[in-house]
């Protein structure tokens, strides 16, 4: 009988040490990588448990174009209940890669850090489509003017 009950306490008290190790909080780094991570494979519900309550909605199946993306991380700055980690994504879009800088932003929510999904969308930097076409368009005029200058 005591034999049983020393045991029963053991697990009990091994339970309750894992229940406790489970809630340990994490670093930013971690976070940050497991939401871009999270989305890299499109899975949207883990990605969301990453996110602050206030942006969890947002992150939906249109961060798709985050699907099969390089993500490298860079400084951080830690300042009280902000985080600034520096960002950069390489992706391919339209068969060329492009290497986007931007900023993962943590916030402190319930004693845990949370992506700031609405701070760090607005750190990506704005692609004009007509403008990138224009820019296209130039570079192979180059190549071509240069080509027809070379025979």
């Amino acid at each position: 009988m005591f034999t049983k009950r020393f045991i029963l306490m053991g697990l009990l008290l091994f339970f309750i040490s894992f229940m406790i190790g489970c809630e340990t909080e994490k670093p930013p780094q971690v976070v940050a990588r497991c939401f871009w991570d999270a989305l890299k494979i499109q899975d949207i519900e883990s990605a969301r448990s990453c996110v602050t309550t206030a942006t969890r909605t947002m992150v939906d199946t249109s961060t798709s174009q985050f699907h099969n993306t390089e993500v490298a991380f860079g400084k951080i700055i830690i300042d009280g209940d902000k985080t600034t980690l520096e960002t950069t994504i390489r992706m391919r879009k339209n068969g060329a890669e492009i290497t986007a800088p931007l900023q993962t932003i943590l916030v402190r929510e319930d004693n845990m850090w949370k992506v700031d999904y609405q701070q760090t969308i607005n750190t990506m930097p704005v692609e004009d489509a007509s403008l990138t076409e224009i820019t296209k368009n130039l570079q192979e005029l180059g190549v071509k003017l240069s080509g027809k200058m070379n025979e």
